[in-house]
């Protein structure tokens, strides 16, 4: 029999039909429970009915069925104790569409003896059924309808004492039938004392949702929580209502509001992603006076039929259904309650402060001593009317209700006047106030209380004098009662000067009314008397920064009125820089000219129009140009630990960085502090000479942008060292030279050693002197060094490195520095001498331009920052100006050539012998080829602090004893011990040239430069060689060293030193 439905129309019939006017959901069946089969069941899923029950043969002659949601599962044991009978059974009238179903058997065999019992299962024929059980509850036989037939899937089976047998049985639906039954019989073997058995009979079946479920048939479960009042005035508010579970249902979800059982028309119901619940009620919905609204409306929430289920013949799944309060165990019943939200609507009641009190033919402002009220935080645009007022008499309302009421000046004390004030709100409804004034005597005051207005920003003090002539000993109070919120004024009770700070909480565009009580000296009183402060634009920009050509926005950050206009100020200078601004939202878009730099700051000016006030306010936006970070490149040797730190170029502070994903980085393994960038890394053991590894760093700014840039490093084979290395200090061959306001970075000659790296500080208590910039790397011992602008040039300090060795040792290295001049020093230089004039000008340090020559002077560049200078024969002695200009076109390098005249220090030789002399010394087996330039890089390799000639003796001497020969530079007499030949003019210019470079750009750049200017001499023939080949012949200990005996350069070698004698005396 199909369940009873609680039908909207029969509830209509029984109420009357003016009392359901809501649309109503349709009726579910009588009895249900949601999710389906949840009440009593063992452990099904959401979807799913699971109905089960057990008859023994300690109970022949029972039935039991077990019933739910139109799926029923039956057993009994006839009276004979000799066959049992199970059912299942689909009945449509719980309305559930089933998807799929199987009945299942659980056959027991307890009995206590050894005793195995055989089971045969049959199942039954389509037609009437009855069998030899009664239910207990009821007494009725089983009278079963089977409707189909399906063979279990075991037949037959044998069952030990204490064994069971599970026989499962697919069954096919028809959804043509209203009910469906399947029956079979499973034989009882035995029903001796000690033994026993028991039949289980199950039925599952997975069922569709209904559109108060979701996907997984649970209730869709809706709560309230205490929500703000609400207007009807056509716009969308959060009820404070929420579905729980509808992220996959809030489309389907609808509602009904109703004020009193009584829908409102046009009303609307939303239901959004996050389940919450928005209604829109139309305006005038609730009324069109004020004091006569509602005081809540109710939200009913419905469930839309799903797409897939809306064609069923069941009214539970094609028809929507009223969400129903859910119980503490989830579940929503027959007797669950249809859920209801209370939504609260806004009154708002103003109310005037009466009676006031004016004299005749003066005007009094009658304040509202209760205003309307804001809606959610928003105050609410009422609209004052003044209705027929009292002839002779004017009222002018203000737009915060103020009535300004001026008397007949005909008036006489006692006389009043009512006003009739009609005040509209956005919701269509409307409050109809009647202020009362009184007129006073004309002689009990003689005149009236007043107050300006005045204007002010957000946290700041303004102050309102009282600006009518009283009379003496009058005196002032902040009227109480009123609503100031978080204003807090002051006053003062003699002048009635008024003090109060705006709160941060006011908003740009706010009046707020400050009521004052006057009292007379002869007890008259003025009340409520209104001073009025307007809240003013509080415009604001931060700042962004991005690199030369990135177009970048800004913002308008802080608090303005609706309606604020912005402009870019006219009267600023903006150069290159073309920001354009939204008028509306103040947003600023700009493109970083190409031509700026990293650390220009740029500020644009924009002009804020207040359109209450009409002041402009004038703030700043600013744009910090910044640039990207590099790396230097470095030389290490395999094994070596790398510290790589990156130039900041102005970088962003809260810049990140990370090694590239995705770089074929090999036996490398670079680590990098995310934050400074810092990349350390150790040279594989496996790199070889010449190797050059770049690392690709990407660096990402806080604006979200990225660059990629590299970090460089070649690989180098270790010098030879006749003693094992050690921790090393920075290198301090003489005191470092750097001008006034340069930064010199030194390193330690050797880092680390087979026990670990040491670390490296300025000692504590040493004091850094005033202007000068010093750190120091912990790890790496790099030593950055910044000297004053101002600093004067022969100025000398000694820095000292405090040097922790893993041993835990400490040692202190002290680096000497000296202040040195932008130029100092001349070149020497004879005209028509065979050496050419070479000069050396650093990359990057001037503009790229040709210099300033003397007249007739010839300059050619080389290519490696080394220029050759011509100068012609018969120029005059003296000292000779050569000016580069600087990058910038501003700075100039000026390098200083001396032309002097006398006797040109000339190597001797025909030139057949010095041919001769120089095939020689291309023999791969004769040194002298290759330690000429080695000696000269050796001697370059440390930094030049000395004479250059001393540093290339020491090198050469060096090279010169490990190989058993003697020193080739002896000859020169440039080392101090020996003085056999005159020294020739190439070593004097270089030495003069190197000081020169070391004095202008430091000793880094001097050994770059005397590299360049070592191979750009021997390249032009600077005379070296020749001076080595006098008279064309070989040393002796060049000679000896050749392997082309009886040759005639042997024979030259040989007659080579026969001539040392006669050398010395010259």
């Amino acid at each position: 029999m199909n369940a009873k439905k609680i039908a909207a129309s029969a509830v209509a019939v029984a109420l009357g039909t003016s009392a359901i006017v809501a649309p109503q959901a349709a009726a579910l069946p009588e009895e249900f429970v949601s999710p389906p089969g949840a009440v009593g069941n063992p452990g099904q899923e959401e979807c799913q009915v699971v109905m089960e029950d057990t008859v023994s043969t300690s109970r022949p002659d029972e039935a039991r069925e077990a019933y739910q949601s139109g799926v029923s599962a039956g057993v009994a044991l006839n009276r004979t104790n000799t066959e049992y009978l199970t059912w299942v059974t689909l009945d449509k009238k719980g309305e559930r569409i089933f998807e799929r179903a199987k009945a299942e058997f659980d056959v027991i065999n307890y009995a206590s003896k050894d005793v195995t019992q055989t089971f045969t299962v049959k199942e039954q024929q389509p037609g009437a059924l009855t069998f030899d059980a009664k239910f207990p509850e009821s007494g009725d036989a089983v009278a079963l309808d089977v409707t189909d037939i399906v063979p279990a899937g075991t037949n037959e089976f044998s069952l030990a004492p204490r064994k069971n047998q599970y026989v499962p049985v697919g069954l096919g639906l028809n959804n043509s039938l209203d009910k469906q039954t399947w029956a079979w019989k499973i034989n009882q073997p035995s029903a001796m004392g000690s033994t026993g058995t028991s039949v289980k009979s199950r039925a599952s079946v997975e069922v569709a949702p209904w559109p108060i479920e979701t996907d997984n048939c649970m209730p869709i479960t809706a709560s309230s929580t205490e929500s703000k009042a609400i207007i009807a005035d056509d716009n969308e508010y959060d009820t404070g209502i929420t579905v729980a579970n509808a992220e996959n249902d809030f489309e389907r979800l609808t509602g009904n509001v109703t004020v009193g059982g009584k829908a409102v028309a046009d009303a609307k119901v939303r239901v959004d992603a996050n389940g919450k619940v928005y209604v829109t009620l139309p305006k005038g919905a609730t009324g069109g006076v004020d004091n006569n609204k509602p005081a809540k409306v109710d939200v009913q929430l419905l469930a839309q039929p799903r797409e897939e289920t809306k064609d069923s013949k069941f009214e539970a799944y094609n028809s929507p259904q009223a969400l129903r309060v859910v119980d503490d165990l989830g579940r929503v019943t027959q007797d669950s309650p249809e859920f209801t939200g209370e939504v609260p609507v806004q009154q708002f009641a103003p109310e005037y402060e009466s009676p006031a009190t004016v004299k005749p033919g003066k005007t009094v402002n009658v304040a509202l001593q209760t205003q309307p009220g804001d809606v959610r935080g928003k105050a609410v645009d009422a609209t004052y009317t003044v209705k027929n007022a009292p002839e002779g008499w004017t009222a002018a309302p203000a737009k915060d209700g103020t009535l300004k009421v001026t008397a007949p000046k005909g008036a006489k004390g006692g006389d009043t006047a009512e006003f009739t004030v009609e005040v509209a709100y956005p919701d269509g409804s409307v409050d109809t106030l009647k202020p009362v004034v009184k007129v006073t005597d004309f002689q009990a005051t003689v005149t009236t209380p007043g107050y300006g207005e005045e204007q002010g920003k957000r946290g700041t003090e303004v102050t309102l004098p009282q600006t009518e002539k009283l009379p003496k000993g009058s005196t002032f109070t902040i009227t109480e009662g009123q609503d100031l919120g978080d204003w807090k004024p002051e006053i003062d009770p003699e002048t009635g000067k008024i003090t109060v700070t705006i709160p941060k909480s006011a908003n740009p565009g706010d009046e707020k009314t400050i009521l004052v009580d006057v009292k007379y000296p002869d007890g008259s009183t003025d009340t409520k008397v209104p001073a009025k402060v307007i809240v003013l634009n509080d415009p604001a920009y931060g700042e962004v920064t991005d690199k030369p050509g990135e177009t970048v926005e800004l913002p308008q950050t802080g608090d303005v009125v609706d309606g604020s206009t912005f402009t870019i100020n006219p009267e600023q200078d903006l150069g290159d820089w073309k920001p354009e601004i939204d008028p509306e939202t103040g947003k600023i878009t700009v493109t970083i000219p190409e031509g700026a730099k990293p650390g220009d700051e740029k500020e644009i000016l924009v002009d804020v129009k207040d359109p209450k006030s009409g002041k402009v306010d004038t703030v700043p936006a600013k744009v910090i140009v910044h640039g990207v970070p590099e790396y230097p490149a470095v030389e290490k040797t395999p094994g070596d630990k790398v510290v790589l730190i990156p130039a900041s170029s102005q970088t962003p502070a809260d810049s990140t960085y990370e090694i590239t994903l995705d770089q074929d980085l090999g036996d490398w393994k670079p680590e990098i502090d995310p934050k400074t960038g810092e990349i350390t890394v150790t040279v594989p053991e496996t790199a070889k000479d010449g190797d050059k590894k770049t690392i690709n760093v990407t660096v990402t700014y806080p604006s979200g942008k990225t660059d990629e840039v590299p970090a460089e490093i070649n690989v180098k084979e270790p010098a030879p060292t006749e003693t094992p290395e050690q921790p090393g200090t920075p290198g301090t061959t003489g005191p470092t030279i750097i001008i006034p306001g340069e930064t010199k970075e030194l390193t330690p000659e050797v880092i680390g050693d087979k026990d670990g790296d040491p670390t490296y500080k300025i000692p504590d208590g040493w004091k850094i002197p005033d202007g000068w910039n010093i750190t120091v790397n912990p790890k790496t011992g790099d030593i950055t060094i910044t000297a004053p602008k101002d600093a004067t040039p022969g100025t000398k300090i000694d820095v000292p490195v405090e040097i922790t060795f893993p041993s835990g040792n400490t040692k202190t290295q002290e680096i000497p520095v000296e202040v040195g001049e932008t130029s100092e020093g001349t070149i020497p230089f004879v005209p028509g001498q065979k050496d050419p004039l070479v000069i050396f000008v650093p990359k990057d340090a001037d503009k790229g331009t040709d210099p300033k020559l003397p007249e007739g002077w010839t300059i050619v560049e080389r290519g490696d920052n080394t220029f050759t200078i011509g100068v012609p024969e018969g120029t005059k002695p003296g000292t000779y100006e050569i000016v580069f200009t600087g990058k910038d076109g501003s700075g100039e390098v000026k390098v200083l050539v001396e032309v002097k005249e006398g006797a040109i220090v000339t190597e001797q030789g025909s030139s057949e012998n010095l041919q001769k002399c120089f095939a020689n010394m291309s023999s791969e087996s004769n040194p002298l080829l290759w330690l000429i330039p080695v000696g000269l890089l050796i001697a370059i390799g440390a930094p030049l602090a000395g004479p250059l000639g001393q540093e290339l003796s020491k090198a050469a001497a060096n090279v010169s004893a490990q190989m058993n020969i003697p020193n080739p530079f002896e000859q020169f007499g440039i080392d101090g011990t020996i003085n056999r030949r005159p020294q020739p003019e190439w070593m004097t210019q270089l030495q003069a040239e190197a000081g020169r470079i070391q004095a202008q750009f430091g000793p880094q750049v001097t050994q770059a430069a005397a590299i360049g200017l070592s191979l750009a001499g021997l390249a032009a023939g600077l005379g070296v060689l020749a001076a080595l080949c006098k008279d064309g012949e070989l040393p002796e200990w060049a000679a000896s060293s050749t392997n082309a005996e009886g040759s005639s350069s042997n024979k030259d070698a040989e007659g080579s030193s026969n001539e040392e004698n006669p050398a010395e005396e010259k």
